[in-house]
């Protein structure tokens, strides 16, 4: 299932690679109690082994720090592992007025390697466990995305991936189209503007000239 997890230790040589997978860290707790930071949709991770590891990011609509934000798809290649285990976490990251895919490389380790400390302008995505002679695949990968059930939104422009059926969109900052409110809901598959408006010249009614 995809969101936060947290392998049990039972799955180890199983489908994780190491216990230390297992251990909960403290920005698993973060990731939970924090509802300023959450994914909306996407964000999917699709690994490769190949050379030091990359994997391609699939295209998402997440909150950073309670600021609404959307991502196309990219790729990450991956810093090289060291002869002690680390984790490195994928991140979703502001980056001045867009947003990127990044990867915190975390401090080596050889008896318990911890996560590397998150900033504020960044969102958890994926933890990475990394040692030399361990071969990097989907099983060093573990999910900490925190999905959001949240359907109200805002940005400058209207938003292109997909939403619930309902959800709301507040565009902001930005010059309306002609005849365009700032107002978009979600229905039948595409953001639909409502309350649209459009400015009428009417001439004066005769009735109001009574008496003039």
């Amino acid at each position: 299932m995809p969101g936060l997890t947290v392998p049990n230790a039972s799955e180890y040589g199983v489908s994780i690679q190491s216990l230390d997978q297992a251990e909960p860290d403290s920005l698993d707790f973060q990731i939970l109690g924090n509802h300023n930071y959450g994914v909306l949709s996407g964000c999917g991770i699709t690994v490769y082994s190949a050379g030091n590891g990359s994997a391609d990011l699939a295209a998402g609509e997440f909150f950073i720090n309670s600021e609404y934000g959307s991502i196309s798809a990219g790729n990450l290649s991956f810093t090289a592992a060291a002869a002690d285990p680390r984790f490195d976490i994928v991140v979703v990251e502001k980056s001045g007025a867009s947003f990127i895919f990044n990867t915190v490389v975390g401090t080596t380790d050889s008896t318990n390697p911890v996560f590397p400390t998150i900033a504020s302008n960044q969102l958890p995505l994926y933890a990475l466990y990394r040692k030399s002679g361990v071969t990097f695949n989907a099983n060093s990968v573990v999910d900490k995305r925190k999905f959001l059930n949240i359907s109200h939104r805002t940005g400058t422009a209207v938003p292109s991936l997909a939403a619930d059926p309902g959800d709301i969109y507040v565009r902001t900052g930005a010059t309306l189209d002609v005849n365009q409110s700032s107002m978009y809901v979600y229905v039948d598959g595409s953001w639909q503007n409502i309350a649209k408006y459009q400015q009428v010249d009417e001439g004066l009614n005769p009735f109001l000239l009574v008496g003039l």
